[in-house]
């Protein structure tokens, strides 16, 4: 699927009569530095155009987060800025990247396969059995497109598409599979250790791992990202946004994180995604049964998501919230999530 979506995105490139440097390549931001350095001329270039496309990790690029301390810019940065300013150290090009979410070309949520248990083409980049396209990559072409014209491309200029995944596929892995090791250029354990992923005092994206994962952030505004294991979170000093994404959706039944240091006022959880794939539109999940918080004892509550919301099917536990404040949270219930995606 992902030489497919290459392919396809190798079309912009010859539409615009721009020589090809990186088609939609599956990497992280790890790797990047060595990909470019291996595949750019070293004179330098007119413009280096490189669109962010994607999965929500690529749409995490194009957040600016705020400064984590009061009075501090070194961090009023994100990471579609910070490739621009190592490329251009690196390539000596003009470089213009998708460094606003509205120049982002990635959808959060998103599906690469298309004929997975999830079928709303808006979120589908390719469908193999069919072998055509899904909604999010023909929309990704439409806007790539018009960014280049609106940037006054050259014939001269260049362009680096990057893909990053998102935590949507990763569950497609397998630690027995080869075929799935070999599509994505990992390695995977078989049996992943377990153990303490550290944050720092800076701003930080942690992504949990498929097993049962500890997470201490530390004192910045944090995005942790749950994954399928039972999880422990502590969100350390700072604004922090535990998000929820469609990896869990399927067995959300089993899930129960603990989040030990949920702060009332600061802290928030995004569930946004479960509510896309639960196909719910409406204005309000706590009124409408999506949402259900239980008091547990007088600091903890029980966050539970109903996927039917009011119909049939019983609610299961997300998360248990320890050292919280129930009648604040309560008091205030729909500040202390984020229902719809946003720039956190």
């Amino acid at each position: 699927m992902y030489q497919q979506i290459s392919d396809r995105t190798q079309n912009i490139e010859q539409e615009n009569n721009i020589p090809d440097i990186l088609a939609a390549t599956n990497s992280d931001s790890s790797n990047v530095e060595s990909i470019f350095t291996n595949s750019i001329a070293t004179e330098p270039q007119s413009t280096l155009f490189v669109p962010l496309l994607g999965q929500s990790n690529a749409q995490h690029l194009s957040i600016v987060y705020d400064p984590y301390q009061p009075g501090s810019v070194v961090n009023d940065t994100s990471g579609a800025i910070v490739l621009d300013q190592n490329l251009t150290g690196l390539t000596g090009s003009n470089v213009v990247t998708s460094d606003t979410q509205e120049t982002n070309f990635a959808v959060g949520g998103s599906k690469v396969n298309g004929n997975g248990y999830y079928q709303d083409d808006r979120y589908v980049w390719w469908y193999p059995e069919q072998n055509q396209p899904g909604g999010a990559l023909l929309q990704a072409e439409q806007g790539v497109r018009q960014w280049l014209v609106d940037n006054q491309v050259q014939p001269t200029d260049e362009i680096a598409i990057v893909w990053s995944q998102g935590e949507s596929d990763v569950g497609d892995l397998s630690a027995y599979n080869p075929d799935s090791r070999e599509q994505y250029n990992i390695n995977i354990s078989g049996n992943p250790s377990l153990g303490v992923i550290q944050g720092t005092d800076n701003p930080d994206v942690i992504v949990g791992t498929l097993a049962v994962d500890e997470i201490v952030a530390g004192g910045g505004n944090d995005v942790i990202i749950a994954s399928q294991g039972v999880d422990t979170f502590t969100g350390g000093e700072g604004s922090d946004i535990f998000f929820y994404d469609s990896l869990i959706y399927p067995g959300v039944a089993a899930h129960h994180d603990r989040i030990v240091d949920f702060e009332v006022g600061s802290d928030r959880l995004d569930i946004s995604e479960l509510l896309i794939f639960s196909g719910y539109t409406g204005a309000n999940p706590v009124a409408d049964g999506y949402v259900v918080v239980n008091l547990l004892s007088e600091n903890s509550l029980a966050i539970q998501f109903d996927t039917d919301g009011a119909g049939e099917q019983p609610g299961s536990t997300l998360a248990i919230l320890e050292n919280v404040d129930p009648t604040g949270f309560q008091n205030d219930i729909n500040n202390q999530f984020i229902f719809t995606p946003t720039e956190f």
